[in-house]
Formats: structure tokens, C-alpha cells, sequence
């Protein structure tokens, strides 16, 4: 089966080349169906030491022939770059394959680390449980773990302990298997259930669909491209005789030519050529390769009167050119690989099948977590905006009650005055009487009335701090209670916490400041008087 992504490049033993070249790449495609043939021998979920070695040693052949591939694909650009030109069209075939084989390779590389990895995690697992095996058995002995471990006591404690553990790990693990097998199989549902949809609009019934599926994914080991290849094909609106002659025949291009005509990528140019009456695609190549002249096959496709006389024109072509034998052929000369596929897919649907039952009750689970999410989101924000909230609230409240007390000091304010006029007017008669003064303004004004007012001043000044301690102490605190949005656990009937935060606000009031507000209307009191007193 040789490899021909291309004319003939002039290398060195090109012959032999392109064999090998068709030989690595079955021996990858080969060792892609030995890995599927290791995975479905174990459980979905198993990471069982046994697995993990077995698919390392697969991913360990493959990549080794992957590598092999990649150097001959380059050999063979670097030949046609030379040939052709880096930007001729056969040169860009060369370069997609190269392309292709470097991200498989870089994804065999990426499936044998983490393989290896999980390997590690389960030494290290095992390591650390062999270790607690030896703890506990250095302590079973009548003066140690054993003598507590008895039925009535200690023991029969942990073992029912145990036993609640064990079933709600089990309902977890029961939980998490599900819902892996219902994102593991849900592609494959979605790519099946697409594939019946477009099956149904082309007229095929379900066993037909079954029928070119299955022979593809005998081939091909792959649900995608294999469902892609069978829409292809059913689209062009064939018998399903026909149908198949020209599934096998796609085959057959694809044993022939290797990897550069692909088979979904064939089927999808076969329909196109059908479909708008000229060549596209890699039907185009496989004309060129078997020497058909492009442009006298569009004459035929463009005199052709019906969408089923041009489907004939390509089915006699690819017949001419033994194309459906080949076909045939490989999966007659390839069944452990068919087999191995068919078994695959076989497992595959029973799983997606499996899924499919169980993804309602998933899908209620996680409606169920999403809910809770929701409401646990909802009232953290809540909870957040009541404290965010708090501090404005607080300097509102403060404002009003520093406010409330100026405007009472101010409200006294003539009350004070009468006080001291009283006062001053009391001390200018007794010095009248006493001194025999009989103008003491001038006297008050210059002499005792300024070391009145200064004195005044100071006690003022002196006395305030403790007036300002009194008045602190006569002012209550004032108190904040306020419910708080309900949080998980602790909640009452009314949706708050069982009581309520009590915020207490220190009030401060600064008695100089208060002083120096007042003293000057004070001392103008104080003036005024002792003129009046002197005249």
C-alpha cells in the first residue's frame, strides 16, 4: 500500500520511500486501535496499576513510530520544496501532513506524561497506605490498639463510625461515576444523535445509516469522522447499493493514496464534485494520480443532466480504477484491525447508551448545586451591602446627634448671659458701697472689668474639661441594633440571626472647643455691664 500525497518529488530511492512512509503510518494507525483494544478491557474509571502500565507501553510504540513518520513526512517536504517551490500546491500538501503528524505526536507525548504521572500518584498512594498498615499493626498488640478495639467500647464506636463513612464515600463516588460517564459519552451521543438527524433528511432509514457507519469505523477506528464520511455520502442521494460501492471505493482511495486523501475529507469532495458539476477538492487529486484529465471529466460532469447521472460518472471512475476492490480488499486482508474497531464501538455505544439513561438525574443534581450556589451567592451579597452600608449609616447618626447638642447649647445661650449680667450687676453695687466709687466704669472698664473677664476666661477654660467629663457621662451612648440578612445555619423564623448586633458610638466632646465658642460672647456681657454699672 504505498503512501502518494504527491507526484513523484526525485528523491533517492523514492520507491522504497513512500513504502516505508505506508508502512509507519499503518503501524501508528495499528498501534491507535491496540490502544482502544487496552482502554476498553477496563473499567471507565479504572486507574488501576495494570491499565496505567499497559497503555504507557501502547503510548511508548506509538510514539516512537509517530516520530519515524514525522521524519520521513519532512524528507519528503523538504524534497518537494526543493522540486516545486515552498508555495506550490503539492509542496502544501507535504507541509499539512507535517503539520498533522507534529500535533499527534505532540499529543501521544502529552497522553504518556500524564499516564505516568497518574503511575507516580498511585506509588506514592500505595506507599503511604503500606505505611498506615504498619502503624496500626505495631499497635495492635493487647497493650495498645487492640485493647481498645472492643466490641462494647471504643471499637464499637469506630466501626459505626466507619460504617457512615463508607456509605456516604460510596454515594459520592456513585455520585462522581455518573456524572463522568455522562460528560465521557456525551460527545458520542451528540455526533450519533446528529448522524440520525441528517440520515433521516436523506431519506435513509436507520439500519441503512447502521450499515455505511459501521463500514467506515471498521476502517477508520473513529466516531467523528466515520459519522462525517456516512452525512457525506448520504447527502449525494444514492441507493444504499450504491452507497456502498462508493463507501468502499473512498476506502479504497485511502489505502492507495495513505493519509493524503483522507476518507471523510474524500467523501465531502465527492459530494461537492456531484452536487456543483465540477472536480473540488481531493477528488481532484485522485483523478490527477490515476493520469485522468481534470478539465475532460468537468466536460462529462457539465453535460450530464441530473444530479444522478454525474453520481454515476464518479462511481464509474473510481470503479475504473479498481478503487471499490481495493477497499474491499484492505478490510478483508485487515479484520483483527476491523474487529478490534467494530468491538470498540460496540462498547462505546453501550456506555453512551448507559449515559444517556442516567444524564436526566445528573442534569437534575446539577440544577440542584446551582440552586444552592445561587442562594448562598445571593445572600453573601446581601450581608455585604447591610456592612458596606454601616458606615455611612453611622456618620449620619453621629452628625445628628452633634448637631442636636450645639443646637441646645445655643438655645441656652441667653439664659448664660442673663446669668452673668445678674452676676456683674450684683458685683458693681457691692463695689459702690464698699470702695465709694461712684463712676466705676472707667474703673471696671480699664481695671476690674478686664481682669474680671480675663479671670472668667481662665476658670472657663480651667472648669470646661470637667463640664466636658460630666456632660459625657450624663450623655447615654447611644445604641444601634439592626437585623442582619440570614446566612446558612442559625436562621430564625423572620429570616435573621437569633438576635441582633448592638453597635455602641463613643461620643466625645471637647471642651475648649466648646469654650472658645462661647467665652467671647461672654466676655462682651461682662463689658457691657460694667458700663452700664458706670453710668
Amino acid at each position: 500500500m504505498p503512501v502518494d500525497i504527491g507526484p513523484r518529488i526525485g528523491i533517492d530511492g523514492e520507491k522504497e520511500f513512500r513504502n516505508e512512509l505506508t508502512n509507519i503510518s499503518q503501524q501508528v494507525r495499528t498501534f491507535g486501535s491496540e490502544m482502544k483494544a487496552v482502554t476498553s478491557a477496563f473499567d471507565a474509571n479504572d486507574q488501576s496499576q495494570a491499565k496505567l502500565t499497559q497503555q504507557s507501553q501502547v503510548l511508548t510504540k506509538q510514539i516512537e513510530a509517530q516520530e519515524r513518520k514525522l521524519e520521513l513526512l519532512q524528507k519528503g517536504l523538504d524534497a518537494s520544496a526543493q522540486k516545486y517551490g515552498e508555495s506550490d500546491t503539492k509542496t502544501m500538501k507535504w507541509a499539512q501532513a507535517v503539520n498533522n503528524a507534529t500535533a499527534d505526536l505532540n499529543k501521544m507525548r502529552q497522553e504518556l506524561d500524564r499516564t505516568e504521572a497518574a503511575m507516580d500518584d498511585l506509588g506514592d498512594s500505595m506507599d503511604d497506605i503500606g505505611g498506615s498498615a504498619s502503624g496500626l499493626g505495631s499497635l495492635s498488640g493487647s497493650g495498645g490498639l487492640g485493647g481498645l478495639l472492643g466490641s462494647g467500647g471504643l471499637g464499637g464506636m469506630l466501626s459505626k463510625g466507619f460504617a457512615v463513612g463508607a456509605v456516604v464515600s460510596g454515594v459520592k463516588e456513585v455520585a462522581g461515576a455518573m456524572i463522568d460517564l455522562v460528560d465521557s459519552t456525551q460527545e458520542y451521543r451528540t455526533i450519533m444523535a446528529s448522524l440520525e438527524v441528517s440520515s433521516q433528511n436523506a431519506g435513509y432509514t436507520t439500519e441503512q445509516t447502521a450499515q455505511t457507519y459501521e463500514r467506515l469505523q471498521s476502517v477508520l477506528g473513529d466516531t467523528q469522522t466515520a459519522a462525517t464520511a456516512t452525512a457525506n455520502l448520504q447527502s449525494i442521494g444514492l441507493s444504499q447499493e450504491q452507497l456502498m460501492a462508493i463507501t468502499d471505493a473512498s476506502i479504497g482511495a485511502w489505502s492507495r493514496y495513505g493519509d493524503s486523501i483522507p476518507i471523510d475529507g474524500l467523501a465531502e469532495a465527492i459530494n461537492e464534485t456531484i452536487q456543483a458539476g465540477t472536480v473540488t477538492g481531493t477528488f481532484a487529486d485522485v483523478l490527477t494520480w490515476a493520469g485522468v484529465n481534470e478539465d475532460e471529466f468537468n466536460a462529462k460532469l457539465q453535460n450530464a443532466n441530473s444530479t444522478s447521472e454525474r453520481a454515476n460518472l464518479v462511481l464509474q471512475e473510481l470503479a475504473n480504477q479498481g478503487l471499490t476492490q481495493a477497499g474491499q480488499a484492505w478490510i478483508e486482508n485487515n479484520q483483527d484491525i476491523v474487529q478490534n474497531n467494530l468491538a470498540t464501538d460496540k462498547l462505546n455505544q453501550a456506555w453512551a447508551r448507559l449515559g444517556g439513561a442516567v444524564a436526566p438525574l445528573v442534569a437534575n443534581m446539577r440544577s440542584l448545586a446551582a440552586d444552592g450556589l445561587n442562594l448562598l451567592i445571593d445572600t453573601g451579597e446581601d450581608v455585604v451591602d447591610f456592612f458596606s452600608d454601616l458606615p455611612a449609616q453611622l456618620k449620619s447618626i453621629g452628625t445628628n446627634i452633634v448637631q442636636g447638642l450645639w443646637s441646645g447649647i445655643q438655645g441656652k445661650a441667653a439664659w448664660i448671659k442673663s446669668k452673668v449680667s445678674g452676676f456683674v450687676n450684683g458685683i458693681v453695687s457691692s463695689v459702690k458701697g464698699v470702695l465709694g466709687i461712684h463712676s466705676p466704669s472707667r474703673v471696671f472698664q480699664d481695671e476690674v472689668g478686664r481682669y474680671m473677664a480675663q479671670g472668667i476666661g481662665v476658670g472657663f477654660e480651667r472648669e470646661m474639661d470637667g463640664v466636658a467629663s460630666r456632660m459625657q457621662r450624663a450623655i447615654p451612648i447611644p445604641q444601634i441594633s439592626a437585623p442582619v440578612p440570614a446566612v446558612a445555619g442559625g436562621v430564625s423564623g423572620s429570616g435573621t440571626l437569633a438576635g441582633t448586633y448592638v453597635l455602641e458610638i463613643p461620643l466625645y466632646i471637647n471642651g475648649k472647643e466648646l469654650y472658645r465658642a462661647t467665652i467671647g460672647d461672654l466676655v462682651t456681657a461682662l463689658n457691657n455691664n460694667a458700663r452700664a454699672a458706670g453710668r
